[in-house]
């Protein structure tokens, strides 16, 4: 087989030690080729290799699997290939099998000798996973052997629609992905439980697609490590099909089972004291910069300037307005065009005119710059001294809010990163408690989930009300990738992959996640689902345009005011000593 062929073939044998085993870390075997026997039990002697085999890192249930029972004398075939497809199936998930069965007395005499192919079919005729083998096609001996109906011995197994047949699901507990919503017992006291949340809302339209009905299992509450491990070990133990529920990708767990390809991602971060806000008056002063304020200065300058001298050697100087006459009444024209009020007279030489018109086109339009810029800084100013990087952190007096679950997460999954923390920790206990303190003071930060923390804040915030401003490093801790975790060898995880890559392409994920968002507030948990109020001081981000806004206008007025008195005061001195 091996010189026809040219392929490389692994040979082993059960209870002799392999010298040198032909695989890859990342090479996966196609197809494979297994005898049993008689002596003893056939389907004992299929398994102990099957053992073997399964160890190796190049173990691949979905491969196609020829079983060969040689000297076959008791059973019948087909009750012998029944045992055989239902052993593979329960202990490894093999679907892709093919049983030949060759009993002595055909061997005898092969002329009218024929050998037996037996395979089986899941969620045919809407039997879903029912094992019912059936013989596909006979090797007849005569003539050096040929098939009978020369019928395809591995066909696609997996259909399209799955026709309601039920899907056993884990789902832990865990905000926002997936959270009980409720349960009901029925008269014959089956229990069934209602889910909702980030992850459940995607796996529903999967289901929808592929028309499989969803069986919820039970998942006792716990503490996340726990609830998850009891997912996990559903899955592995053969109660459930898969697990979801904020699984991240992780090798540890895709040795054990097969993952799905990611479809959302999370970011663990560092949550800081959002800054101060600017003060008005100084972000006032700052919507020019000095050299354009003291440009602007010297173009008012010489605009004056310009104007009484063209009104001073025009002919008509004498017919020329009063306010264009002298040095002050043009200065005077120039701050009242500034401030966009009427002047006492129009310019009558052309040429002064045309200035002056040039000098109300550009007020014009630095007015309505200033404007725009000075309406919103009124109402939002702006933050200062906002902590952005991992640096300012660490020289800032802040102090780090630790508790066990996010600590040991960090330590566990970026080691190099957690040893080189440089805060004062203050234990806090647990995570509700570190972000209680984050979010009502501002002497901490704390670490937490991106997604995880808007959905569970977004919770304590009775509804209606605004969600409070949460700040972050610009730089992530750890990007975490969830997935669905099926059994390994299931048949499911293909079409899962398919329905889950097309949703992710038409945008469906997104859009289901932000509807689940705008309605999160809203769902009544009949299963008391209940989080501590993060939030002892509130802040409804609602700004009113009052008149503290307009303090620096009136701080002018006061000032021109104040300026214009002492003006007066010495105009009347004036008169009153040289007149």
């Amino acid at each position: 087989m091996n010189e026809d062929t040219k392929w490389p073939i692994e040979v082993s044998c059960l209870d002799f030690l392999i010298i040198q085993e032909f695989e890859e870390a990342n090479v996966k075997h196609h197809s494979y080729v297994m005898f049993t026997w008689p002596e003893g039990d056939a389907v004992q002697n299929l398994r102990d290799q099957l053992n073997q085999t399964w160890k190796r890192q190049s173990w691949n249930p979905r491969a196609n699997f020829f079983v060969v029972v040689s000297g076959h004398q008791t059973q019948r075939s087909s009750f012998l290939a029944q045992q055989i497809a239902e052993m593979m199936w329960k202990y490894y998930m093999i679907m892709n099998v093919v049983i030949l069965i060759s009993e002595e007395q055909n061997i005898r005499r092969p002329e009218i000798a024929a050998l037996p192919l037996f395979t089986w079919i899941p969620y045919k005729d809407k039997k879903c996973s029912e094992i019912d083998v059936f013989l596909i096609d006979l090797w007849l001996l005569e003539g050096g052997g040929r098939f009978r109906d020369k019928a395809l011995l591995f066909p696609i197994k997996v259909p399209k629609n799955f026709f309601q047949c039920p899907v056993r699901v884990s789902v832990p507990s865990l905000i926002p992905f997936a959270m009980l919503k409720e349960k009901f017992t029925d008269e014959e006291n089956c229990t069934t439980y209602s889910y909702v949340g980030y992850e459940v809302e995607n796996f529903k339209l999967v289901a929808e697609a592929l028309n499989l009905s969803i069986l919820y299992g039970e998942v006792p509450p716990g503490r996340i490590p726990e609830t998850h491990k009891k997912g996990i070990d559903d899955v592995v133990e053969g109660f459930s099909d898969l697990a979801f529920g904020g699984y991240p990708l992780h090798l540890f767990l895709a040795n054990m089972l097969d993952p799905t390809i990611p479809y959302l991602k999370e970011y663990l971060k560092w949550y800081v004291p959002c800054g101060n806000p600017v003060p008005r008056s100084e972000k006032v002063a700052n919507i020019f910069k000095t050299h354009m304020w003291l440009a602007i200065f010297f173009v008012f300058m010489l605009a004056a300037v310009v104007m009484r001298q063209l009104s001073k050697r025009s002919e008509l100087f004498d017919f020329e307005s009063r306010g264009f006459r002298d040095v002050s009444g043009c200065f005077y024209n120039v701050w009242a065009v500034s401030m966009g009020v009427p002047v006492s007279d129009m310019p009558r030489n052309s040429t002064t005119r045309f200035v002056f018109l040039c000098l109300v086109w550009y007020c014009f339009v630095l007015r309505t710059l200033f404007q725009t810029c000075f309406t919103s800084i009124l109402v939002n100013p702006g933050i200062i001294d906002q902590i952005r990087t991992i640096e300012e952190l660490y020289q800032s007096d802040l102090v780090y809010f630790r508790n066990d679950e996010m600590d040991t997460l960090v330590q566990f999954t970026v080691p190099d990163y957690h040893s080189g923390i440089r805060l004062q920790k203050e234990e806090c206990g647990n995570w509700s408690a570190c972000m209680t303190e984050y979010l009502n003071s501002q002497r901490g930060a704390a670490v937490s989930f991106g997604v995880f923390t808007e959905y569970a804040v977004l919770l304590s915030v009775p509804a209606g009300s605004e969600e409070p401003q949460l700040c972050t490093l610009r730089e992530d801790i750890y990007r975490l990738d969830y997935t669905m975790y099926f059994r390994k060898g299931s048949p499911l995880l293909g079409p899962f992959n398919k329905v889950i890559r097309r949703i992710m392409e038409s945008g469906l994920i997104l859009k289901s996640t932000n509807d689940f968002k705008e309605t999160f507030r809203y769902i009544n948990w009949s299963s008391g689902l209940k989080l501590p109020n993060l939030i002892t001081k509130t802040d409804d981000g609602y700004t009113v345009f009052s008149l503290y806004h307009l303090t620096i206008i009136f701080r002018v007025l006061a000032l021109g005011c104040v300026m214009s008195c002492v003006v007066f005061v010495g105009e009347l001195l004036y008169c009153k000593v040289f007149k």
